[in-house]
């Protein structure tokens, strides 16, 4: 469902209004003795990754929700519905809510296909959605995506599966 949200809090999926505390977010934090762990997973994926031949791609955290919107309007993201906020300038901005989505549209705003092909990027990012716990109303997801778009078959599907398996 899309929150066309002046603040985070009433823009809630059930409409439950919960008090902006201090500690609103600090379930989002990971504390030293866990990401030392993500740590070294990050590595495993990311090493196996470039050795594929892998390129790694950064996106920002948030984006205009316009782009967006007709995957909203379509129910497509009613699993985890995004963090839609108003910015200082009065539009909308999604708060990162997929890697694959990113990837598609950077493939998309830079023109991508004009890129030797197969383009492959992976990316290590964390997504944000609303969470159906009124205790922890944002959800937060590490995610390793891998992504190759200009090559269709399976020699590019045993490729992604080959560095998965060896993650």
């Amino acid at each position: 469902r899309f929150c066309n949200a002046i603040d985070l809090i009433t823009c809630m999926p059930k409409k439950t209004k919960i008090p902006l505390t201090e500690s609103f977010f600090h379930h989002l934090d990971r504390l030293p003795e866990k990401e030392g762990a993500f740590e070294v997973l990050r590595y495993s994926f990311r090493t196996i990754a470039s050795f594929y031949g892998f390129s790694k791609i950064s996106f920002s955290a948030i984006d205009n929700a316009r782009v967006y919107s007709p995957l909203i309007r379509a129910g497509l993201l009613s699993e985890r519905p995004p963090v839609v906020l108003k910015s200082a300038t009065g539009s909308d901005v999604i708060v990162r809510l997929s890697p694959s989505l990113n990837i598609l549209r950077a493939y998309r705003d830079h023109k991508m296909n004009d890129f030797s092909q197969p383009v492959k990027v992976f990316v290590e990012d964390e997504s944000f959605s609303f969470s159906s716990r009124t205790d922890q109303p944002v959800s937060r997801r590490d995610e390793e995506t891998l992504v190759m778009t200009g090559e269709a078959g399976p020699i590019a599907e045993a490729q992604i599966v080959q560095v998965i398996w060896n993650s």
